[in-house]
């Protein structure tokens, strides 16, 4: 019976969630031509949308090009059945395009007297998963709220153990996702700030152990959204990035959102 309430419990959280939205005002309308992969647009007048703060499933470099990556597939057709041929509304944060010369919008389907968010509409699915820059915030934790139902119910990639969250302890599974993109959870136990940077450990030997870096410009972004980097220690967090490797596995942190702390 126990665990019965807790999954129903979980499922009651997840919907609650779930209803987080993307506040940023439509600034221009269009219609899609064309689905390149589960998370870029082509507009009828030439222009490519790249879904800011979705980063639908990918094929791995190191798998063969002959080989097929069904959730990349399958959050292609997911976008297709949205938005392929539909009028859209495009919402832009503080850096409107990438140096590929891509829109950064975040983008609405007009649903009667509302708009049907489609970032966020992926990520219910779990095609998807939530990620941020640090000039495109706006609506990053909203939808990083979303991701956290879609995980909590087993959707899409999240029945999939290739994109699990991942321990922080021990280091090395963390290490093989070296280039990738991961969400890594776990105790932290100490915080320290070393010249230009503070540091997030999680074992005693930081030289081999997952650390998270922040850059001092970043710092006082955490300090302007209230948060103490110190008072980290002891409690769970969970962080997203990408994954480099230097005296052990690290994530780079550059603003807040990147960084859940979950015994709140």
């Amino acid at each position: 019976m126990l665990r019965v309430l807790t999954a129903l419990s979980l499922v009651l959280c997840a919907v609650a969630v779930a209803r987080a939205e993307c506040a940023l005002a439509s600034s221009e309308t269009a219609t899609v031509a064309e689905i390149t992969d589960g998370e870029t647009l082509r507009l009828e007048d030439g222009r490519v949308v790249r879904l800011v703060n979705l980063l639908s499933p990918r094929r791995p470099l190191w798998l063969a090009a002959d080989k097929p990556w069904p959730a990349a597939d399958a959050a292609r057709r997911a976008l297709e059945q949205l938005a392929a041929g539909q009028g859209v509304e495009l919402a832009f944060d503080a850096r409107r395009e990438d140096r590929h010369g891509r829109l950064l919008a975040q983008v609405f389907l007009a649903r009667g007297d509302g708009r049907l968010w489609v970032q966020g509409e992926m990520v219910d699915r779990g095609h998807g998963r939530a990620w941020s820059i640090g000039s495109n915030r706006t609506c990053a934790r909203a939808l990083v709220a979303r991701e956290a139902a879609a995980r909590a119910v087993g959707a899409g990639l999240w029945r999939l153990d290739f994109y699990r969250v991942r321990p922080a302890i021990p280091a090395d599974p963390v290490a093989k996702l070296k280039n990738a993109f991961a969400i890594v959870e776990g105790k932290v136990l100490r915080v320290a700030s070393v010249g230009a940077r503070t540091f997030i450990n999680f074992e005693e030997d930081w030289r081999r152990d997952f650390t998270v870096t922040v850059p001092s410009r970043a710092v006082k972004l955490f300090g302007d959204a209230g948060i103490d980097l110190a008072s980290l220690e002891g409690t769970r967090v969970r962080v997203r990035g990408w994954v480099e490797t230097y005296n052990g596995p690290l994530i780079d942190v550059t603003h807040p959102e990147q960084i859940e702390r979950l015994d709140e």
